[in-house]
């Protein structure tokens, strides 16, 4: 009752039944901040804030109380449900809060690397992403400190669960997808089917940007038989409306939700050539298996805006960008459309006829979202 008293007077609503019987922890520990900046330089120019935004949150009794609920739920959450874990701020707003709630993970995560096998050099790199996410975000929005977005993207190093490989960030997952892979046992190929799911007529689903309208629509769904399976394969990304059986006796289901995946994702201005990209998939798989044989990892994935077929229209399909995609046995992801301005335009333009045209890539995208058509996030699996 007490954790509710302090939600309510800190205006936040619900919050997960676990924060009130969680071991609080203290999060404005100003020896472990110093300690963390002296060994590994994880604040660099942002330390003195740092420790004065713990100073400032140790003389407020409640939202000390409430982040120190949330630094202790933290140990034990996943990164999934983490992600719901309420602060009292609005979900756009940046503050230190949330960068003081990671900080008593931060040791424990540096064992757990150490004791997977990553050399101190590999660590000490990995850790730089706490202050580089910091100074994203004061190149997004002029304040200093995290929003939920990076704060999210920082859990996935505080539980020691990403790493990097060949410029590529490979984060190691449970495909949760609705979705499951075939492989037929002969030739390889694969064929994702949607386990279920409302399906737009142009095969995108349901409610993705552009796609809300029902006329035409449909439902995907997946049947396992003795024989078989049945479902609605994804066509290039795409949801066909008709549905194919797949005898046992050729096709296998080689991945479906539960299993564990390495999830790649893309740093802005990432080497992308053939060259690069072949040498990073042919071998992380079995490079992350040694540092991760508790997840036996069997897949690579990817759920990106770079995913979209749409890409080789404006690009040509011998594109790098239309390439990469296209190693992907890809389908739609509910998407709002908005992925990709995170990563090809300023972040300070927002009206469409303001958009550069510097680059193909921009002067594609703007006539495309200027068309009032969109560039959607898709996922990808490879084998």
């Amino acid at each position: 009752m007490e954790l509710r008293r302090i939600a309510d007077k800190l205006g936040i609503g619900t919050y997960p039944e676990a924060l009130e019987t969680v071991a609080p922890v203290d999060i404005c520990d100003e020896v472990r901040i110093a300690a963390l900046q002296e060994k590994f330089d994880l604040f660099r120019e942002y330390y003195e804030e740092v420790l004065s935004e713990a100073q400032r949150v140790s003389k407020d009794p409640e939202l000390r109380a409430w982040g120190e609920a949330v630094a202790g739920y933290a140990f034990q959450a996943s990164v999934k449900d983490f992600k719901t874990t309420p602060f009292p701020l609005p979900e756009s707003s940046v503050g230190f809060l949330p960068l003081l709630v990671q900080l008593p993970m931060v040791p424990v995560a540096v064992a757990a690397y150490r004791g997977r096998g990553f050399s101190e050099e590999m660590i000490h790199t990995l850790l730089s992403t706490y202050k580089g996410c910091m100074d994203v975000v004061y190149s997004k929005t002029g304040s200093r400190g995290l929003n939920r977005t990076y704060f999210n993207w920082l859990m996935l190093y505080s539980k020691a669960l990403i790493f990097r490989y060949k410029g590529f960030q490979f984060e190691v997952r449970s495909f949760s997808d609705q979705a499951v892979i075939l492989k037929n046992r002969e030739t390889g190929k694969l064929v994702p089917l949607l386990l279920q799911g409302e399906i737009h007529k142009s095969g995108m689903i349901l409610g993705a940007a552009g796609c809300e309208d029902t006329d035409g629509s449909w439902t995907a769904e997946f049947l396992e038989t003795e024989e078989g399976y049945y479902g609605y394969p994804a066509i290039n990304g795409k949801v066909s409306r008709g549905k194919v059986f797949y005898p046992k006796e050729q096709w296998v289901c080689a991945l479906q939700p539960g299993q564990f995946v390495l999830s790649a994702h893309l740093p802005k201005g990432m080497d992308i050539s053939k060259e690069n990209v072949d040498e990073a998939f042919n071998t992380v798989k079995e490079i992350a298996n040694q540092w991760y044989p508790d997840f036996e990892i069997t897949a690579l994935y990817c759920g990106s805006w770079l995913l979209d077929p749409a890409l080789a229209d404006i690009l040509g399909a011998d594109s790098k960008i239309a390439a990469y995609g296209a190693r992907f046995a890809r389908y739609p992801l509910l998407s709002a459309g908005r992925e990709v301005f995170n990563f090809v335009f300023p972040p300070n333009v927002t009206a469409l006829e303001a958009l550069p045209e510097n680059t193909r890539l921009e002067r594609g995208l703007k006539k495309l979202y200027l068309s009032g058509s969109y560039i959607h996030a898709f996922a990808g699996v490879i084998l």
